[in-house]
């Protein structure tokens, strides 16, 4: 392993295995699963530090399939948001998760909650969303 990237790294490059309706949908052809790449479901892993996965608002189905790969989670958005699903989380063995609602633009974060978010990043376990 090289630039930073760490044991979790493998796994999060690793196409996402989906599970699919299979027969149900009337084409008995049809796998039970597909594997999906992170990149298409909208979820970056920079190579450096290689053990953040970032990304946007994913779907119930998926974030049971993607939650896994990870032992902690910060969420920036509202809690209240449509897909925010901490059950699915938890349920998929995320051992910290830390809820923070942060800014974005026209307003941004205060230095104190940038200073908040980087300590967390620094402390919370990896692999980390």
């Amino acid at each position: 392993m090289g630039c930073g990237a760490s044991s979790g790294a493998a796994t999060l490059a690793e196409p996402i295995e989906m599970k699919t309706n299979g027969g149900a949908s009337g084409q008995d052809s049809m796998p039970d699963t597909v594997k999906v790449e992170s990149k298409t479901l909208g979820i970056e892993v920079p190579s450096i530090p290689g053990d953040v996965g970032l990304c946007g608002d994913l779907p119930k189905n998926v974030m049971k399939e993607v939650a896994g790969r990870y032992k902690s989670w910060i969420y920036m958005n509202d809690e209240t948001n449509s897909f925010w699903f901490p059950e699915e989380i938890k349920g998929a063995g995320v051992e910290q998760m830390m809820v923070r609602k942060f800014p974005g633009p026209p307003t941004f974060p205060s230095d104190d909650q940038v200073t908040e978010i980087l300590d967390a990043l620094d402390k919370m376990p990896r692999p980390l969303m």
